[in-house]
């Protein structure tokens, strides 16, 4: 973090920044586009068009302005954006040498987890299901009726329209009401709903349920072993990629000629 001692320096900083914050102009077609069409537009039809051609983009302008107001001579400013250089290169480079080290197959996520099958036992009861909420008891009795229809068809166009998909859940993870619903002595199971909550009405449909205890399914866990191994790859790439670097430039290193 930088602290600044004086108005000048914060004025500087602010200029930079607000440089870097232009550095997204998209091209389309081979034109530029400009991140903001009310700004583009002061400039068209005005002595700074470009006769015959499209008007000078925005960073170009603000770089222009900032030479010419002496901000590159600025050794706090030159400081920022030496700092921003390395750390754009830095990531670049770290991103490059991990994405082509690190690959996780279905074999290795397969073994993970029954090597830790374990660990993902239910520590609760739990019910997977679909959830649709909407503000109005019609538009629930609606879904309700749709989805007693059992039409794979219909169902799947409801899911779509409403932007659903199952997810399980635990005691206490929904409004109180609802876990009466799927909680209660004997498993829930169906079309269940509309039931009104502070959020709106619920439709719930039922697609299994799981007693304490069991197993969670592989199809479950399986994003989160994924990144748990990512991640854990990752750690041991990074930390040996750093050892390795910081070998190279040590002078004993170049002494023995890379030895």
């Amino acid at each position: 973090m930088f602290f600044f001692r004086s108005t000048t320096l914060f004025f500087s900083l602010f200029f930079v920044l607000l440089v870097f914050s232009f550095t997204g102009c998209a091209r389309k077609d081979g034109r530029e586009t400009s991140v903001n069409p009310t700004v583009s537009g002061e400039f068209s039809g005005n002595k700074h068009n470009i006769k015959g051609g499209s008007p000078p983009d925005q960073q170009s302008l603000l770089y222009k302005a900032a030479v010419e107001s002496g901000l590159q001579n600025n050794a706090s400013v030159e400081g920022l954006v030496d700092d921003y250089r390395e750390n754009i290169y830095g990531n670049l480079f770290l991103e490059h040498y991990l994405s082509s080290r690190i690959e996780i197959s279905m074999d290795k996520i397969r073994e993970h987890y029954m090597s830790n099958r374990f660990s993902y036992v239910r520590r609760s009861n739990q019910v997977r299901l679909i959830q649709f909420l909407t503000q109005n008891e019609a538009s629930a009795i609606k879904i309700k009726r749709t989805l007693l229809q059992y039409n794979a068809e219909l169902r799947m166009s409801l899911l779509r329209e409403h932007d659903v998909s199952p997810l399980t859940v635990s005691p206490g993870d929904l409004p109180q009401s609802l876990d009466l619903l799927l909680f209660s002595s004997s498993p829930a199971r169906g079309v269940l709903g509309p039931e009104k909550t502070s959020f709106g009405y619920h439709v719930l449909e039922v697609l299994g349920f799981f007693p304490e205890g069991s197993f969670r399914g592989l199809d479950e866990v399986y994003d989160e072993i994924s990144q748990e191994l990512y991640q854990s790859r990752r750690a041991v790439l990074y930390n040996h990629l750093l050892d390795s670097l910081a070998a190279a430039s040590s002078p004993t290193f170049n002494k023995k000629g890379g030895a």
